[in-house]
This record gives structure tokens, C-alpha cells and sequence, in this order.
């Protein structure tokens, strides 16, 4: 028994580790989940919506989803469906609802793996999914709810998709090994000898004869279940962000092309029936709105173009190989080692950003080391290309797909980031996330592989090494040797990087932190955790139980939405931003601000705080303190001044949803008006507006 256990285990070796790195990567991206979760103005206006659904039935979804970056166009709903679906199995708490992001990040580190074994060695391939795991780059993006968080899942399903279908039946030989074994089996029964079995004889002839039709029907199997999954993720990842709306059809699509790879005429049809299907909500909203939405998208797009026509393209090919060079050494390491260069002036072209970036020893550093990683990213890429031409096509063609694959998946996305290099937030390199790990996998088989023979002789008379077989040693221990001991390396910094990052989180919600508003990749507005909004949604509560006025509350326009959202639709307490003046005596007023030093705490308050408000107390929350405020006498009697606090957008917003009763009108839209939003249907409306035409 125990012997049979030691053989099943050396069989499943590399899945029982990377089980274990499954398990790993879980612990780190779960680790304080909802003490540390990110709740901000994009998560609240989620749970809004879900929480509504969940309380008013299914037809409350909406029909388009979140607006992207900044612009009028609005993506798909998928992944708001998906937070209504992690809210029907788990409740309405807020931080449940990125828990749908949590499990594809998990997922996706065994999917790696697969995928990266369509290239690398089973070795090479654990090493580099265990990188992946404790990538920071990965946690941060996989501990709160946004639409580009599962990005990494789906892009990686639809292009493992893609090489499968490209490559056909894989492994026949296992499943005519599986036949074999089970008639062994059935002949030991009948005490017949396997090996001497007519029987047997005659099934292995009749294998042979039949294996091109058994061959054909496994492939077929094979590519229908790839070419289902992949046309699936596909019709989802286009809704999760406007680059892979772009650029993930034009790369299957050149995938295709290049590869000659072929699929029957009912597979291509049902493949982009499921994606129209998936996308029928995006369609039917553009079509009761005139195609709104579309029109959108193109304005989007020709003002991104605008904006950055005050950049040369010299000056926006630098930054954007910066970028890239920045986040494919951050994302294997967690460290930030090379860091985002100073564009604040924009009237000056390269010779002026460069001139600038070099004032200092640091920024000199900055530019060699971007030189460096750079070299290396060059480097990479040539050894692919060179061992393209070397793989034969029948025998390797697992492998030239794969190099093919990776080429255009990153020549799909450079543009994109030359198009937006002047401001590149590290969520658009959530496509590009597993690029750094197969250019790290080819540096660890040159150092696997590397021939050492050369180097002991050279250093032989110096090192007074004895004469052994260098052959056999190298093989044995010093590729393996060094290998290991980079890979260790890489591990030590990673986890110095996620025990920085937790330390960080910890200390924005003590009051003497001593890191605020410090982020390793995240933007600056994700410094507040959803345990510090709770803990002043609480506050605020304790105060209304004791004097139960309304609320009105003034801060950062990232901050009070997230609050104003909790303490009115979590809370049930009447609570608004300030929206009225004269001000009222019967109010608790409130202003949220980001912690400073005691010195500058009273001192820097806005001047609208400042000239209407007094300060009563203030209590610290971390990275946030909450001022309790009460209007001047002057606030309460003078007339309406010329500028006052911002309306209750929130409020609004909020009506707008409920009061949603009938069927709206095609919207009117005029492209040359860049304020008017397309308008979003859900569900109800839709059933609706059926029902009203069926009895016209």
C-alpha cells in the first residue's frame, strides 16, 4: 500500500506542487480580505446597483455596464452580473462582492500552468507559476472588485483556447494507453495472458487500422470543447475594458491567419453566436438608443487622440518603453526599482524630458536601469524568434504556436500603450500580466542549458578544480544549481514586497502611520481600506442613534460617495452631501479629509470649510479624519453666495435608478454634444417597453 502510494505520488508529483501553489497564491490573496478590501467610488456605485437588484429582483441589472476611463461609452454588464451572482450566494456586505474576482484570480494560477506547458519544461513551468503566485501585482489586483480585475482569467482561457484548437488531438497515445490498460485488465480475469491474447492481438490490429478515424473524432471533440470555451471568455473579456474590446478580436483573428488554422463552418457560426449572445444586453441597449454608445466610443477615442497630440510621438514612444520596461520588472519582483519618470511639463519635447530626468544621480540610475530591462526584453524576444525557424512544423508545432501567440499578444498591445504612454495606469498591463513570466522562463532554460564546461576550464588552473566529467556535473547540479538559486532569489524579494504591501495596509488604519498615501502599484486614491470606512460609517451611526438630525456630509469627491453610499443604502441613515445653503441648524455636518500632520490638521481645511464652518472635534481613522462641523452663524442667515459645495450627485443618481418605472424614449443624441451620457436601460424597462408595444 505504501509503496503504491510512494509511485502515485512520484506520478503526480508536479500536481500535487502545484496544488500547493494554488493554495499558496489563495492564502495571500485572501489574507484580511474584507478588513483590507478597497471600497471606492467605482465599488460603491457597484454594490449599488447589485444591492438594489438583489432587493428589487433581476430585472434592476442594467444593460450596459461601468463607463471607461472617464469617457461617455459604457462597457458590457457581465461583471456586473457576475457581482449579482456572487451576492445571491453569499449576501449584500459589500466587500462580498469581489469575491467573484478572488476565484478567477485563484484559477488562474493552475491555468498557467497548462498553459505554460505547452512551451516550457514541467520544471521550468512550476518555477514560473510559483513567481506568478506571489506576484504583488497579482494580489493587489485580485483584493477588490473592478471590471479589468478577472482580465488576466479570460485573456488567458481564450488564448490557451487558441493553441489548443491550433494543435489538435495532443494526446491520443494516453487514451490508447487507458484502452490497453483496462483490457489487460478484463483478459487477467479470464486468467488469459495479455501479451499472448488473441483478443488483444486482434484489438491492436483493429486500433491500427481505425486509428485515422478514431484520431478524427478525438480532435473533433477536442477543438469543439476549446472553440466553445474560448468563444465564451472571449464574449466576456470584451466587456471588461475598451483595449480588450479592441484588440482581443483582432488578435484571434490574426492568430487564425498566421497559424492557418482551421474550424468547420458550424463551429465559426455557433463561436460567434455565443459571443453576440453574451453581448446581446451591450447591442439591444445601443439599438433603443440609437446607437449612443457607439458614437461614444469613436468620440472617446478621436479626444484620447486630441490629448495627446501635445505630446511628440518621440516623447510618447520614450515613456511608453519606460512603462513597459517598469511593469515587466515589477510584476516578477513586487519591487518597484525602476520608477515612472516626471512629464509635468508638457511644452517640452524629448531632449527637454530627458535633460530634465537626468538633473539627478537617481534619475541617471532610473534611465540605465530601463536601459537594462529593456536589453532584456529584446534579448528574450530574439531567442523566440530564432527558435521559431528551428522547430519543425509537424513535430513542434505545439511550440512555433506558442512563440507565434506570445508575439502577437504583445505586438497587440504596444500600440495601445504608445496610444496612452502619456498617462498608463498599471490596470492596462492586467492583459500583459503573464508576458514577464514566459520571458523570465526563457532566460531560466538558457541558464538550465547553459554550457559551464567552457567556464570551469577557463577558471580550472584558478579554482584548482579536480578533473570530473563537466558534462555529467553540468547536467546534474550547476544548471540546476543556479537555477534554483535565482528562483529563490526572486522569491525573497517577492515576499519582502508582500510583506511590505500588508504592513502598509496596516498602517493606514492606525493614527500615528507613518506611510501614508504610499502605494507599490496601486494609484494614490486606493490608500483607504473598507474596515476604515466602516469604522466612521460607525462613528457617524453612534452619533445619530445619541441626536437623530440628517446628515450631510463634505469631502474628496473619491471618498463621500463610497461613505454617502454606506451610511444610506448599507446603514439606512438619512445622509447626503452638503447641497444647501443657507445652512440648516438641525444637521450633523461632517467633512472628510486625508490625515495630516497635527500641525497642518486645522490649518489646511478648505476654504468653503474655513469660511462657513466651524470645527467642534475631529477623530483620526488612519489615513482619513473626521471633522464634526457646525455652520457658522453667518452660514445660517446670509443669502446664497456665488460658489457653494458641489450638488448631491450621489442623490441623484440614486433617484434616477428608483424612479424608473416606464419605458423611456430613445434618446436624442447630438455627437457634438459631449455632455450628454447614452442612455441605460435594465431589464424591467425592457420587459416593459414589450409588453406596452405587444397591447399597441
Amino acid at each position: 500500500m505504501i509503496q503504491r502510494f510512494k509511485k502515485y505520488t512520484k506520478r503526480k508529483k508536479y500536481f500535487w506542487l502545484v496544488f500547493f501553489v494554488t493554495f499558496l497564491g489563495l492564502l495571500f490573496r485572501s489574507y484580511k480580505y474584507f478588513e483590507y478590501y478597497f471600497f471606492q467610488i467605482d465599488q460603491a456605485r457597484n454594490w449599488l446597483i447589485v444591492k438594489q437588484a438583489l432587493e428589487e429582483g433581476a430585472g434592476e441589472l442594467p444593460l450596459l455596464g461601468a463607463r471607461a476611463g472617464g469617457t461617455f461609452f459604457r462597457l458590457g454588464p457581465f461583471y456586473n452580473y457576475l457581482e449579482y451572482l456572487c451576492g445571491l450566494l453569499f449576501g449584500s456586505f459589500p466587500p462580498v462582492l469581489g469575491l467573484g474576482v478572488l476565484f478567477f484570480s485563484v484559477l488562474t494560477i493552475p491555468l498557467f500552468y497548462l498553459f505554460l506547458r505547452e512551451f516550457f519544461s514541467r520544471k521550468i513551468a512550476f518555477l514560473l507559476v510559483f513567481l506568478f503566485s506571489i506576484s504583488l501585482y497579482a494580489i493587489e489586483y485580485s483584493r477588490f472588485s473592478w471590471n479589468p480585475n478577472i482580465i488576466p482569467f479570460f485573456v488567458l482561457v481564450v488564448f490557451y483556447s487558441l493553441l489548443k484548437i491550433s494543435s489538435g488531438i495532443t494526446n491520443l497515445e494516453f487514451k490508447i494507453k487507458k484502452t490497453k490498460q483496462r483490457l489487460r485488465q478484463k483478459l487477467k480475469q479470464f486468467g488469459k495472458n495479455p501479451r499472448q491474447s488473441i483478443s488483444f492481438k486482434k484489438f491492436r490490429d483493429i486500433f491500427k487500422k481505425n486509428k485515422s478515424n478514431s484520431q478524427k473524432e478525438f480532435t473533433d471533440y477536442r477543438t469543439w470543447f476549446w472553440a466553445l470555451a474560448g468563444s465564451i471568455a472571449l464574449g466576456i473579456v470584451v466587456q471588461l475594458h475598451g483595449l480588450t474590446l479592441v484588440l482581443m478580436p483582432v488578435m484571434v483573428l490574426a492568430y487564425f491567419l498566421l497559424t492557418k488554422t482551421r474550424i468547420s463552418l458550424k463551429q465559426a457560426l455557433i463561436s460567434i453566436s455565443i459571443i453576440l449572445f453574451l453581448n446581446s444586453p451591450f447591442i439591444l441597449n445601443d439599438y433603443l438608443t440609437g446607437f449612443g454608445n457607439t458614437r461614444e466610443f469613436f468620440k472617446a477615442y478621436l479626444n484620447k487622440q486630441n490629448v495627446n497630440q501635445e505630446y511628440t510621438f518621440y516623447k510618447k514612444s520614450l515613456n511608453g518603453i519606460h512603462e513597459l520596461c517598469r511593469y515587466y520588472a515589477l510584476i516578477p519582483t513586487s519591487r518597484q526599482f525602476i520608477i515612472k519618470l516626471d512629464q509635468r511639463k508638457r511644452s517640452e519635447g524629448l531632449v527637454g524630458l530627458i535633460k530634465r530626468n537626468l538633473d539627478h544621480p537617481k534619475e541617471i540610475q532610473n534611465l540605465i536601469l530601463s536601459f537594462i530591462a529593456f536589453s532584456g526584453i529584446i534579448y528574450a524576444y530574439f531567442e523566440l524568434i530564432k527558435k521559431y525557424p528551428r522547430l519543425k512544423k509537424k513535430k513542434h508545432s505545439k511550440k512555433r504556436n506558442f512563440i507565434l501567440l506570445v508575439l502577437i499578444w504583445q505586438l497587440g498591445f504596444l500600440p495601445s500603450l504608445l496610444l496612452l504612454s502619456i498617462k498608463v495606469d498599471s490596470r492596462y498591463f492586467l492583459g500583459l500580466v503573464f508576458i514577464p513570466f514566459i520571458l523570465g522562463g526563457v532566460y531560466f532554460q538558457k541558464i538550465s542549458r547553459f554550457n559551464y564546461q567552457k567556464l570551469f576550464s577557463y577558471f580550472k588552473k584558478i579554482l584548482r578544480i579536480p578533473e570530473i566529467d563537466f558534462k555529467k556535473f553540468q547536467r546534474i547540479v550547476w544548471g540546476d544549481l543556479f537555477l534554483y538559486l535565482i528562483f529563490l532569489g526572486l522569491v525573497f524579494i517577492n515576499i519582502l514586497g508582500i510583506s511590505g504591501w500588508f504592513n502598509i495596509l496596516k498602517n493606514y488604519q492606525q493614527s500615528q502611520a507613518k506611510n501614508f498615501h504610499e502605494e507599490f502599484i496601486l494609484e494614490k486614491y486606493y490608500d483607504v481600506t473598507f474596515e476604515q470606512y466602516n469604522q466612521i460609517v460607525d462613528y457617524i451611526k453612534k452619533d445619530y442613534q445619541e441626536n437623530p438630525k440628517p446628515i450631510e456630509i463634505y469631502s474628496n469627491p473619491y471618498y463621500i460617495r463610497s461613505i454617502v453610499y454606506l451610511l444610506r443604502s448599507w446603514r439606512n441613515l438619512p445622509a447626503q452631501e452638503i447641497d444647501e445653503y443657507p445652512y440648516k441648524q438641525n444637521r450633523h455636518y461632517y467633512f472628510i479629509d486625508d490625515t495630516k500632520t497635527p500641525e497642518k490638521r486645522i490649518k489646511d481645511l478648505p476654504k468653503t470649510i474655513e469660511k462657513y464652518f466651524l470645527v467642534k472635534s475631529y477623530k483620526n481613522f488612519g489615513t482619513l479624519t473626521l471633522f464634526e462641523i457646525e455652520p457658522k452663524k453667518q452660514a445660517l442667515e446670509s443669502p446664497k453666495p456665488k460658489s457653494k459645495p458641489k450638488p448631491d450627485q450621489t442623490q441623484r443618481n440614486e433617484k434616477s435608478m428608483k424612479e424608473k418605472k416606464q419605458p423611456k424614449e430613445k434618446q436624442k443624441h447630438n455627437p457634438a454634444d459631449k455632455e450628454i451620457m447614452p442612455e441605460k436601460y435594465n431589464w424591467k424597462e425592457i420587459f416593459t417597453k414589450i409588453r406596452s408595444d405587444q397591447h399597441q
